[in-house]
């Protein structure tokens, strides 16, 4: 129905939640393993990185450097038309 197996879905499923809290939260990595249904810190890190090519504090590092660019973005587009 999914387009996956149950096992694959489920591991999604918490990789996705693991996402919201890095970025959400300031919990510690093994906390948001832990909290997003992983049994183990290392197996979170061992599927994290498959899915995304990078460690969970790698994730949350870029992810928190995007966001900064992009607040600076929208905070410039905002003074520039303010000005008209």
């Amino acid at each position: 129905v999914v387009g996956m197996s149950f096992r694959d879905k489920r591991a999604e499923l918490r990789l996705a939640q693991a996402c919201d809290l890095l970025a959400t939260t300031e919990l510690k990595i093994v906390d948001v393993a832990l909290d997003s249904g992983f049994q183990s810190l290392s197996l979170f890190n061992l599927m994290f990185a498959r899915r995304f090519g990078m460690s969970p504090g790698k994730w949350r590092q870029k992810f928190r450097e995007g966001k900064s660019a992009s607040m600076r973005v929208t905070r410039r587009a905002a003074l520039v038309t303010s000005d008209f």
